[in-house]
């Protein structure tokens, strides 16, 4: 599983697997965080992100998932894809920011 960053809070620069970087195809557990709302991860240089930022409209993640963090499976689906699922039957598609080198936001 991964360890996701969203919404522009800090995250690690991950995920890798077995000391490698994540490869299409692979899933990896993940933390995916989640303080401030989700909306991005950061998987080795690249950047992906939600359509729109996941919140409860008051800087916190929509009802029902873990804060500051959601423990679950982040998988790279392709190059332009990925996607973090969890036990509580949480699923978000992220998709390539191309050209990003930053968060969209920064969270405090």
């Amino acid at each position: 599983m991964l360890v996701a960053a969203l919404a522009g809070c800090s995250g690690p620069v991950g995920p890798y697997r077995d000391g490698e970087p994540l490869a299409v195809g692979d899933s990896v557990a993940y933390e995916l965080h989640t303080h401030c709302g989700i909306g991005e991860v950061r998987i080795g240089a690249a950047y992906f992100a939600t359509p729109e930022l996941l919140s409860d409209g008051n800087g916190n993640p929509p009802p029902g998932w873990g804060n500051p963090v959601q423990k679950g499976e982040l998988t790279l689906v392709s190059a332009d894809e990925a996607r973090f699922a969890d036990e509580a039957g949480h699923q978000i598609t992220l998709v390539i920011r191309p050209g990003a080198t930053s968060y969209r936001a920064s969270c405090t």
